[in-house]
Order: structure tokens, then sequence, then C-alpha cells
């Protein structure tokens, strides 16, 4: 925990230097804004996805698949999301085809994303349902020093 200490103001710094940038496709979308983040905080450079349409529920699904099943990714428990853990979800309930990442600020749980609408954003799992998010599944990347 205690690199957990030292590592979330960095978190919240990189998130923070995000929020308001907007979404641009096959630019800066949802998995730009993570791996941008993970390099800053973390230093764990994560792949890019070439060619991946963001408006392509389906093709965005499979390359969050690939990824997921990769290895990399550890699934996190319910009640035991850390900050820095990335979220998955979608506007469909089998299509996860969005990404984020949890963080905890003020006690209140929260996903900073990147969409269409409002580019990079920080809101609660309530917010996102309201605008028709679900499926959410929580993941913690291998190389994170507090994955143990």
């Amino acid at each position: 925990m205690k690199n957990m200490k030292i590592q979330e103001p960095t978190l919240i710094t990189a998130i923070n230097h995000n929020v308001g940038r907007p979404f641009c496709a096959r630019h800066y979308d949802c998995w730009a804004f993570l791996r941008g983040v993970y390099a800053d905080a973390y230093g764990i450079i994560l792949p890019a996805l070439p060619g991946t349409d963001p408006d392509d529920a389906t093709a965005a699904h499979a390359a969050l698949e690939r990824l997921r099943t990769a290895g990399d990714w550890l699934p996190v428990d319910p009640g035991d999301e850390r900050s820095g853990d990335a979220v998955i979800m979608g506007r469909f309930p089998l299509a996860s085809h969005h990404c984020g990442i949890w963080i905890v600020a003020d006690g209140i749980g929260r996903i900073a994303h990147c969409d269409r609408v409002g580019g990079v954003q920080c809101q609660t799992v309530a917010q996102l349902h309201a605008l028709g998010w679900s499926g959410f599944r929580w993941y913690r990347h291998h190389r994170r020093q507090d994955a143990a």
C-alpha cells in the first residue's frame, strides 16, 4: 500500500491534466486516454490499437477483449476496486466497448473516461448508468506495483 500512496497523487494529476480534453476519433479516444494516464502515472506503456474505429462497437469490443485475455489484466473482485484500476463498460450488456479509469477522490468512486460527447470527464457509476452505460468490469494491470 506504500506505493499506492506515492502513485495516487500522480494518477490524480495525470487524470486532471486531461479533464476537458475533447474526444477525437482515431486520435484521442477512451483507450488513448487510458494509455496516456498509465504511462504518466505508472510508467506502463500499453499497446496502441491502430485502426480500431471507436464508432464500431463490435471492433472496439474485440480489441478490448484481446487485451483483456492476453494476461496483462487481472480481474478485480467486487469491493476490491482501487484507484487506477481499468474499467470496461458498454452500452449493450454483452458488448463492452468503452474503457476508463477508476478513481476514488473525496471518498467518492468515479470513472474517468473519454467519450465523444464530453471528452475526458469523471462520472460516478450511477451517472454513467443514467446515460445508458452498463456491464462495468474492473481490471488491474499486472505490472502495477500494487497489483498483488
